[in-house]
């Protein structure tokens, strides 16, 4: 029979991951992987039901009912922003594992998945694009522009600074993407290369117009587009 999984990638291993597949699929790295990754039919990215652990079947999705939301101890604080900015009801009452964090929040299936205008294959392929152009992409949970810009700098040196001939970055804000707001994106060059910071911007807006995305500049906006899905 078909056994499917859910595989959790922490941000760290993303990229070795991406390079495991990449080497499995041009029939190079060590042959353990190979024998792994032979068994694999499909990978796709997590849904609701990836996540989904009861024994009872996962609700219909205009059902509303209190949501178990297992976080991270030191991420489970993140939660609560986005959460109460989609309209969802979140509990006061916590459960406390060494490790984890259970916080109860109310509302449908349909509320508390990524919105589908915004399908993350779409975002992914858009991604990869900026990648291969030698432009760092980092997801952000807050809006503080300058914790957001140290981990862009920390993931920058992590990778080589310099030396990884990265040109610039994009980051977008995950907490407030919903069906009637927009996807921020923020972008800019590394210090020292401010000659590509405009055709960062046009391989930014290029980039997602070419996957279907809605770009706009907000007002008074410097280094910034907010992304809509396609009317």
């Amino acid at each position: 029979g078909v056994q499917v999984g859910g595989l959790f990638v922490p941000e760290a291993a993303e990229r070795f991951l991406q390079q495991t597949l990449a080497d499995y699929s041009a029939d190079r790295g060590v042959k353990a992987a190979a024998e792994r990754l032979d068994r694999i039919e499909t990978i796709a990215a997590g849904t609701a039901a990836t996540l989904w652990f009861d024994r009872r079947p996962l609700p219909d999705a205009g059902r509303v009912i209190w949501w178990e939301c297992w976080c991270w101890t030191d991420r489970a604080a993140h939660l609560v922003g986005p959460a109460e900015r989609l309209g969802l009801r979140v509990s006061e009452q916590r459960l406390i594992f060494p490790e984890c964090v259970v916080i109860p929040v109310y509302g449908t299936r349909a509320d508390i998945v990524w919105p589908p205008e915004f399908d993350w294959d779409r975002l992914e392929r858009v991604f990869a694009t900026l990648e291969a152009a030698k432009i760092l992409t980092l997801p952000h949970d807050s809006p503080d522009h300058h914790k957001a810009m140290a981990e862009v700098m920390e993931h920058w040196r992590r990778r080589g600074a310099t030396a990884s001939g990265l040109h610039g970055y994009v980051y977008w804000d995950v907490d407030e993407v919903t069906d009637d707001h927009p996807l921020r994106i923020s972008y800019g060059a590394f210090a020292g290369d401010a000659t590509y910071h405009r055709p960062i911007a046009d391989l930014v807006r290029e980039a997602f117009a070419n996957a279907g995305f809605v770009v706009t500049v907000p007002a008074g906006a410097r280094d910034r587009f907010d992304v809509f899905p396609a009317a």
